[in-house]
């Protein structure tokens, strides 16, 4: 099992669920091909000490379509401080793949869970994304990939 870095950016306790979907809550968006594998590593990167909940990721996949919850609304990074190269360097020797580093650099000072759901969408299409947050409000916005 490799270390993991990601923690969740918000207080302990506190819930936000990011969702994402296609033109209405119940039809799914295009995923990439690979968006099991990535996710399945997002999710070994993702430290669950202080985690509430048991899963990262929620989803529902059916006909080359998918729903995905995510249980977090932001991420800190525990190299977000470092030099890109470094964090590069950092995160090959631990073993993580090219496509989740080279994520984590894009979005390195500020990771969110739409970007995440904006990653493995395939393009030529409308997602919504909607972020449930009891405390602040919930809001939802559309992106044209």
């Amino acid at each position: 099992m490799k270390k993991p870095f990601l923690r969740s950016g918000h207080e302990v306790g506190y819930s936000v669920k990011t969702v994402g979907y296609g033109a209405s809550f119940s039809k799914g968006f295009q995923p990439k091909e690979n968006f099991k594998d990535f996710l399945n590593e997002f999710s070994e990167a993702f430290d669950m000490t202080n985690a509430s909940y048991s899963s990262l990721f929620l989803s529902h996949f059916s006909e080359n379509e998918l729903i995905l919850t995510i249980n977090e609304g932001i991420f800190t990074n525990e190299f977000s401080e470092l030099d890109p190269l470094e964090v590069e360097k950092n995160l090959k020797e631990i073993g993580y793949s090219d496509l989740l580093i080279n994520f984590i650099l894009e979005h390195q000072s500020e990771l969110y869970g739409s970007d995440i759901i904006q990653f493995i969408a395939k393009e030529g299409q409308t997602l919504n994304i909607r972020t449930i947050d009891l405390e602040y409000g919930n809001s939802e916005f559309q992106v044209d990939l």
